[in-house]
Order: structure tokens, then C-alpha cells, then sequence
């Protein structure tokens, strides 16, 4: 506030300007990022963003942009496809760790990561880099995994006919597991006919089971088989 002033006092009336402090950009970025594609189409993803807040974070960060790079360190030449994020994704001091959810996004040319700093109306922090996380597009591939297990115990009992439950353990990961397919098969890992699955049991994000009817054996199986699979095979 500002008063005039004379010999015989001042005016009561003041000039007055609103305080604003110029924090500049924030002073920490965010401990790092994550995603996993949830979308089986190639050359799309889907899935959450997750950006972990940093130790050193504060109220100096409002939000966190988040960028397509060609590289851990580089965004991708075409400024224009870049943006994932900007402006939207807010800071919270409270909490561990903030969510964008992408919806199935085609991934731009030479994109190979997802990026991201911390920002304020001020502008982003640059001076460390961003953290990265690389983006695997989980359609260009079959599952990484196989079932963990697989447990059937025949409980027909006429000679050369099976029936009973089948269990399959879940893979270790299930990120780019749609389901599992069993086979009978004529060794521990030659199914009998790959064309021909006797059953298709979906993820599920733990065992699954599947109650076989009373079959016949064909000739020359010896054994149940379960596999992993995808849109990919």
C-alpha cells in the first residue's frame, strides 16, 4: 500500500498492488514413471501413466507434462505429436503417485518412451532431464510368459477316456496374456493338433480352470499341454 503524505497528513485512501512471488519453475522433479500398453492392437497402447512423486517435490510443482520421446532424455522431432499430457496431470502432495489414464493412442513415429517433468505456470523443470519409461505396444509380440503350471488328474474311469478338472497356474505376468489354450499333446510340448485347441479359458488375473468332458484319447497322446496366448498367437 502506498499513502499520500503533506504537512497536514495523510490521505486514507491508498494506491495498493497485489503481491505476487515468482517461485519460478519447480525446484525437484518426479522420482519416475511408468506404463504398461493394455491394448492388444499393434502400433496402439492404452494403459495408465503413473508418475511417482520425488522426495524433494513441494508445493513449487502444480502439475507434470508428459511428452512422447525418442529417447530416455529426447522428446520426438515432431513437436506437434509430442504432447501426452500438458497442464492436466496435477501435482498432490499427499499422495505417492499420479494417474493419466491413455486411451488408445496410435504411437507416433520414432516414439519409443513416455516422459515426463515437472511443471508450473511458471514453466517445466529441464535442468536433470525428465524421468522415462519405455513403452513396450504389447501388440507386436506373443506372451513373454507361459502358464506357471498345469494340474489335471483323471477321474474317468474307462480305459482310454479322460475326463476331470484342468487347472492352469497364471503366468508370471499377465500384461500381454488374453488366455490359455489347451491342447492334447503327443509329447511335454508338441500339441497334437496347434489348429485345434480343446478349450480357450480367458486371463483372469489368477488360476482358471476348465472341467473336461468325458474324450476319448486319440492316438498317440500322452499328454495335456496349456499355453499362453494373445491376439498374436
Amino acid at each position: 500500500l502506498a499513502f499520500a503524505f503533506n504537512d497536514g497528513g495523510g490521505n486514507e485512501s491508498p494506491a495498493s498492488a497485489e503481491l505476487a512471488d515468482a517461485v519460478g519453475v519447480p525446484s525437484a522433479g518426479p522420482a519416475g514413471i511408468a506404463f504398461t500398453d493394455t491394448d492388444f492392437a499393434e502400433g496402439t497402447v492404452a494403459g495408465d501413466v503413473v508418475v511417482t512423486r520425488g522426495e524433494a517435490e513441494s508445493a513449487d510443482t502444480q502439475f507434470y507434462n508428459v511428452y512422447w520421446g525418442q529417447s530416455a532424455t529426447e522428446l520426438i522431432a515432431d513437436a506437434g505429436a509430442a504432447v501426452v499430457s500438458e497442464g492436466a496431470l496435477q501435482f498432490n502432495a499427499d499422495a505417492a503417485a499420479v494417474t493419466h489414464a491413455l486411451a488408445a493412442t496410435a504411437i507416433p513415429a520414432g516414439a519409443t518412451h513416455l516422459l515426463a517433468f515437472a511443471a508450473n505456470a511458471n514453466g517445466q523443470r529441464d535442468a536433470e532431464g525428465p524421468v522415462a519409461a519405455r513403452v513396450v505396444d504389447i501388440g507386436t509380440d506373443v506372451p513373454a510368459n507361459p502358464p506357471a503350471s498345469l494340474a489335471f488328474v483323471d477321474a474317468n474311469g474307462l480305459e482310454g477316456v479322460v475326463a476331470g478338472t484342468v487347472t492352469v497356474g497364471a503366468a508370471a505376468s499377465e500384461d500381454d496374456v488374453q488366455k490359455y489354450q489347451l491342447f492334447f499333446g503327443t509329447s511335454a510340448a508338441q500339441p497334437l493338433d496347434a489348429d485345434a485347441p480343446l478349450a480357450e479359458l480367458a486371463a483372469a488375473g489368477g488360476d482358471v480352470q476348465h472341467v473336461l468332458a468325458a474324450t476319448a484319447l486319440p492316438d498317440g497322446v500322452t499328454h495335456l499341454l496349456a499355453f499362453a496366448a494373445n491376439v498374436n498367437g
